[in-house]
């Protein structure tokens, strides 16, 4: 991808965001997912690398109720970088004990997120854009601050947003 499109999708994410009109969940509850796509990163004393990252994890427990099958997020159980270069450098750390969790309408916000030589989040959430692009499948799309670097991503998940 051209430094040009991460530029762009950054734009994109931090434009203003609608107001929250309802909560929303994940589906399905308890069921192992993955997410996966590109990543940007930039750093101090490396060039922007391309790399593509893969989480796996496990969506929460079930809410039950009127909202049977959904849960309010998730754990990360592992984020592995792939690519040349530095691309394995970058590996999350889990033994913070990552999570995510759906925040509004459409958003979300991964917590403990660690990479590899970039360090930790600094204790702050990193917030996403979520969108299904299927009855299975949705979009999550980030720019954040992670420790040392700047990390654009564009990622593939088998989970959905509902209501």
């Amino acid at each position: 991808m051209a430094k040009s499109t991460f530029i762009s999708i950054g734009a994109f994410l931090i434009a203003p965001v609608p107001a929250v009109t309802s909560a929303q969940h994940v589906s399905p509850s308890n069921s192992n997912f993955t997410a996966s796509g590109p990543v940007a990163i930039t750093g101090t004393g490396f060039p922007i690398t391309i790399c593509t990252l893969t989480i796996t994890g496990t969506t929460g427990p079930n809410v039950g109720g009127a909202h049977a099958g959904h849960a309010t997020g998730g754990t990360i159980t592992s984020g592995q970088f792939t690519g040349s270069g530095i691309c394995p450098l970058f590996s999350m750390n889990v033994a913070t004990s990552p999570s995510f969790g759906i925040t509004g309408s459409g958003t979300g916000v991964f917590n403990a997120i660690e990479l590899g030589i970039c360090g930790p989040s600094g204790g702050t959430v990193v917030p996403f854009a979520i969108t299904n692009t299927s009855a299975t499948t949705s979009a999550i799309e980030f720019t954040a601050p992670i420790g040392i670097c700047l990390v654009d991503a564009s990622l593939d998940a088998n989970f959905v947003v509902v209501p």
